[in-house]
C-alpha cells in the first residue's frame, strides 16, 4: 500500500471538511431522530457537497437487474448461491461508475473496500485517475430507548 505524509496545509484542510460534516450531522440528527442511518446520511452529505454515492450492494443489485449484461448474470448466480462476489468484479463495477458526470465532482463509497486487496487496488485505481481520498467517516449512532412503564433509558450503538 502507498502511505502519503500530509504536511500541515493538508491536514488543516481535512479537518475543516471533517467539521463541516460533523455540522451537518449534528444539525441533521437533531431534525429527525428517526432517520440517523448511515444510508440517510450518506444522501444528505452528497446532496450538500454535490458528489456521489457508491454502494457496492446497490451497484451489485443495480447489475444483475441488467438481464443482458454477462457481468449482471455471474453476479445473480453467486448471490442467489450466497457466495461472495470475487473483488475483480466488485472493482470493475467501481471503476465503471466512476466515470459517471454525476462522480465528476466528488465521491463516497459506502461498503467499500471491504478487503485489503479491494483496498490496495483502490489506491491503484485513483492513482490511475490522478485522485485520492479525502477522509474516511465511520458513522456510529447512538440510540436511545425509553421504556414508558419503568421510566428507565437503554443506549446501544447501531
Amino acid at each position: 500500500m502507498v502511505h502519503c505524509n500530509l504536511v500541515q496545509e493538508q491536514i488543516l484542510f481535512l479537518l475543516d471538511r471533517l467539521a463541516a460534516v460533523r455540522q451537518i450531522f449534528s444539525i441533521e440528527q437533531n431534525k429527525m431522530f428517526s432517520f440517523q442511518g448511515k444510508g440517510t446520511q450518506s444522501t444528505r452529505l452528497t446532496e450538500h457537497y454535490k458528489i456521489c454515492q457508491l454502494s457496492t450492494g446497490d451497484l451489485l443489485r443495480q447489475e444483475t437487474q441488467d438481464k443482458n449484461s454477462a457481468d449482471g448474470q455471474r453476479i445473480r448466480k453467486i448471490m442467489e448461491a450466497g457466495g461472495l462476489v470475487d473483488d475483480d468484479i466488485v472493482m470493475g463495477l467501481i471503476d465503471k461508475n466512476l466515470n459517471k458526470p454525476e462522480c465528476s465532482n466528488g465521491f463516497l463509497f459506502d461498503g467499500f473496500p471491504r478487503t485489503i486487496k479491494q483496498g490496495e487496488e483502490l489506491e491503484q485505481l485513483l492513482a490511475s485517475r490522478q485522485k485520492r481520498l479525502d477522509a474516511v467517516l465511520e458513522y456510529a449512532v447512538c440510540k436511545r430507548i425509553i421504556d414508558l412503564h419503568t421510566n428507565r433509558q437503554f443506549y446501544f450503538h447501531v
